[in-house]
């Protein structure tokens, strides 16, 4: 037998109902995301491959510092740790469930040697 855990015990069949109610909160966001993009098409178009390097190193040094490293949030310190703190919480808990939801429907992975690894941290 190989190190693992079990998942999803103690739910049953009412876990099914969460993946119902995500495949619905992702419809309504890929029909408004689906109305936005009709709107955006009514607009002149735009040469978005001029300057492609800058823009390129523009959007990711923003990425790091303005979304990954919340610089907006820290300018007031003890609400923007907090907030820092939630942020990255969120982001390695939804990486976790990824990696759940890819073990229990893709294929398992997290058996052995990568789930004593997984396990450790």
């Amino acid at each position: 037998m190989t190190a693992g855990r079990e998942i999803f015990w103690n739910i049953g069949p009412w876990g099914n109902i969460v993946y119902v109610l995500m495949a619905i909160a992702v419809g309504i966001f890929v029909r408004a995301f689906y109305r936005r993009y009709l709107l955006w098409r009514t607009g002149r178009p735009d040469n978005r491959l001029d300057r492609l390097n800058t823009r390129i190193t523009s959007f990711v040094r923003k990425f790091i510092v303005e979304v990954l490293g919340q610089r907006l949030i820290l300018r007031k310190p003890f609400p923007g740790v907090m907030h820092l703190i939630v942020f990255w919480a969120f982001l390695s808990f939804l990486a976790a469930t990824i990696a759940d939801f890819i073990h229990h429907y893709l294929f398992p992975f997290l058996e052995g040697g990568v789930y004593l690894w997984f396990s450790k941290s």
